[in-house]
């Protein structure tokens, strides 16, 4: 009786031992089902609360959202490139521009998608590989730089993407306009023959459009601070290409040799009466404000038929490397009264032979392109019989004036130069007219 009392005891405290085993696991489970969904839940919390201000939305185009973050990014982006101040001030100002901007990437996005045009990476690598290029950049550098100052290059490569795309529907749009009538490629021949003799203006601009059915103050604000802060220092054609709106962005706002024909007659105006690398105010025009640079003004070539040569008359004013001061000074101050005296290329080789200055003289029939960089970019859009100002040189200090200037190029490629012109011109138009019926069909809700 002892034996199976004993026995049974045994049993049931092994029994009752598992029973408690078994409880104590229980608890234990639950205890810690409850401390992970506690810890899930206080992270969800967490990470809802460092994501809401980049998670939020800005603003809604038709069914695709842009976060703060991606606006937030981009303003990084623009301040960056733009050299402007990053300041809370800065980023309130250009605020709804650059949502403005993602809006239109957006659509231009939304357009290629419909539209089945795809970006390859190897595209976007390329279109980064040509700026690089441009800004004297080694390949990879461009991610290397955005990298360092803590860029998301993410922001950089979607914008790049839109261009591209966009860029494509253009020239798809463009080519199904059909072949350029032979009669206005001929009418602008005329029209640059025309108006050979008279002046025409190297140019450049920022563009800030606004639509004309509601107040443009936030526009006018911003492209205040831009003029002010190019006043202040800023590379004109650095604040061109984060901020204009025009094709001419991608080539820092340059717009090249154009005549007062080719410009709205309030541009035109205030073009006339600027002087050389003189800015002028913002201008308010029917489609948006401009800010304009005059780079040089000439009497226009009329029709350039190839590369040009030129016949050039130099002086050159010796100076050692080891010159003081007050010696070049003094070269200085005579080469900037030479090149105010003299009138054509007979008073400069007069003035040779008076003066009797050694390695000067005639440089004949030379191309453009076989001249060192500092003298081409003097002499090419100097007028003739025109001194230039003086240049400092190794040798010393220089002055140059054109003789002559001849062009060789048959009429065949001078008409395909222009036909090329016009196709640019109704590029941009069409751009304009496409964005402008993307945004007015498009469901666009913005937030605060």
């Amino acid at each position: 009786m002892f034996q199976k009392t004993a026995k049974w005891k045994s049993k049931f405290g092994l029994l009752g031992m598992k029973i408690s085993s078994s409880c104590v696991c229980t608890k234990i489970k639950t205890n810690l089902i409850v401390s992970c969904a506690l810890v899930l839940l206080s992270l969800t919390f967490a990470f809802s609360a460092i994501g809401q201000s980049s998670l939020n939305i800005v603003a809604i185009v038709n069914d695709e959202i842009i976060s703060d973050y991606d606006l937030q990014s981009r303003i990084d982006f623009i301040l960056f490139s733009s050299g402007l101040p990053n300041n809370p001030n800065e980023r309130k100002r250009i605020r709804y521009r650059i949502l403005n901007n993602l809006i239109n990437q957006k659509l231009m996005l939304q357009q290629a998608k419909q539209k089945k045009i795809n970006v390859s990476r190897k595209q976007i690598g390329e279109f980064i590989g040509q700026v690089e290029k441009q800004n004297g950049m080694l390949k990879g550098n461009m991610a290397k730089l955005l990298n360092k100052n803590n860029m998301d290059t993410l922001t950089y490569e979607r914008q790049v993407e839109a261009k591209i795309a966009w860029g494509q529907i253009i020239r798809n749009k463009l080519a199904k306009s059909g072949e350029l009538d032979e009669e206005n490629i001929n009418a602008q021949i005329r029209l640059i023959r025309n108006y050979k003799g008279r002046p025409e203006y190297l140019v450049a601009e920022i563009f800030i459009s606004f639509d004309a059915g509601r107040s443009d103050l936030k526009e006018q604000q911003l492209v205040n601070r831009l003029y002010q802060q190019i006043k202040d220092g800023t590379p004109f054609g650095q604040v061109a290409r984060s901020f204009s709106e025009s094709a001419s962005a991608a080539r820092n706002g340059n717009l090249g040799w154009i005549r007062e024909d080719q410009l709205d007659p309030n541009l035109a105006k205030i073009i006339s009466n600027l002087q050389r690398d003189e800015l002028s105010v913002p201008v308010k025009a029917p489609d948006g404000y401009y800010i304009l640079l005059l780079k040089n003004k000439r009497l226009a070539h009329g029709l350039i038929l190839g590369e040009t040569s030129v016949s050039i008359q130099q002086i050159l004013l010796p100076l050692k490397n080891n010159a003081a001061k007050s010696e070049v000074q003094a070269q200085l101050t005579l080469a900037q009264s030479i090149s105010r005296s003299v009138q054509n290329c007979k008073d400069m080789e007069a003035l040779e032979k008076e003066i009797g200055i050694p390695k000067t003289g005639k440089i004949l029939g030379v191309k453009l392109s076989n001249l060192l960089p500092s003298i081409r970019k003097a002499t090419q859009n100097l007028d003739i019989g025109k001194a230039s100002n003086p240049i400092r040189s190794k040798a010393g200090i220089l002055i140059l004036m054109v003789c002559s200037r001849t062009f060789d190029e048959d009429e065949e490629k001078a008409r395909r130069r222009v036909a090329q012109y016009i196709s640019q011109r109704r590029a941009e138009l069409i751009s304009r007219r496409e964005l402008l019926d993307l945004r007015r069909s498009a469901f666009i809700e913005t937030r605060e």
